[in-house]
């Protein structure tokens, strides 16, 4: 999972946010935090991404998914392509591969990111790595028992999870997500959420990282960075860093790299 919001001013931002592009599909072709954790190494369920490129007043918005794993399909070259003429532009990136153990959510239902639309004026884009409590977000649903068991043979906890923050305006959103963060009851293994919300006033992207971690192995894995220099922030899995970037040669050309834990942040695409 990665996200990126900011200004493309350089040859060199254009580099590092294809070379870190490229480190997350490298990361779903082989994930060794994941292979510790679960014997499994790859994210082959599918990928999705949303691209919002604004000049001036006028906006581009790209959002396509697909089933196939990211390392076999020629869209994310496709996309790359695209990134190298950003340069100049304000940019928000939106991009996950996904591995799920529900064989019923196999489906472009369930492949992030997951959009909606709020009776509230504005549309959601998410993306989420972890799982949260059945029970807790039947509850927050407030839905029997027999219609929440027939949803969720089609969609996964995230997409619900979506619709629940739909129902609330913006500002209630930002509020719900630092409850639901702080609730260990709520979530299961992870809360990380990379989200994006837009009305016709504004576009922001919101970070969550909330997670429990019963050894170092699952600390590693679900551990989030901020990668940030004065003109943009980038998020993106600890895989991605931590086996396919160079660190040190991000810090060398004015990026700040740092883990992050137990957070909710919001930036805005000015």
């Amino acid at each position: 999972m990665l996200s990126f919001i900011g200004r493309v001013d350089t040859d060199e931002d254009i580099n590092i946010l294809t070379e870190l592009l490229s480190a997350l599909h490298k990361s779903c072709r082989k994930d060794p935090y994941l292979e510790t954790r679960l014997r499994f190494s790859n994210h082959p369920h599918g990928w999705g991404y949303l691209l919002i490129v604004k000049s001036d007043d006028r906006l581009n918005i790209t959002y396509k998914k697909s089933l196939k794993p990211i390392y076999e399909d020629d869209d994310f070259q496709e996309l790359i392509e695209k990134v190298k003429k950003l340069k100049g532009e304000k940019v928000l990136i939106l991009i996950h591969g996904r591995r799920t153990r529900e064989e019923l959510s196999k489906s472009i239902l369930g492949v992030h990111p997951l959009h909606v639309y709020s009776i509230h004026g504005y549309e959601l884009w998410l993306c989420h790595n972890g799982s949260v409590s059945e029970e807790k977000l039947q509850k927050l649903l407030d839905l029997p028992d027999d219609v929440f068991k027939k949803l969720r043979t089609k969609y996964p906890d995230s997409y619900l999870l979506t619709l629940y923050l739909a129902r609330y305006s913006l500002n209630e959103v930002e509020m719900l997500l630092k409850e639901l963060k702080d609730n260990h009851e709520f979530v299961k293994t992870a809360l990380n959420l990379e989200i994006v919300t837009m009305n016709k006033n504004k576009i922001q992207l919101i970070n969550v990282v909330s997670f429990k971690a019963k050894n170092e192995n699952d600390k590693k894995y679900y551990m989030m960075y901020r990668i940030s220099s004065n003109k943009s922030i980038i998020y993106c899995s600890s895989t991605i860093i931590d086996y396919y970037v160079d660190k040190e040669e991000l810090e060398n050309v004015s990026f700040k790299v740092e883990s992050i834990e137990d957070v909710v942040e919001v930036n805005e695409l000015t």
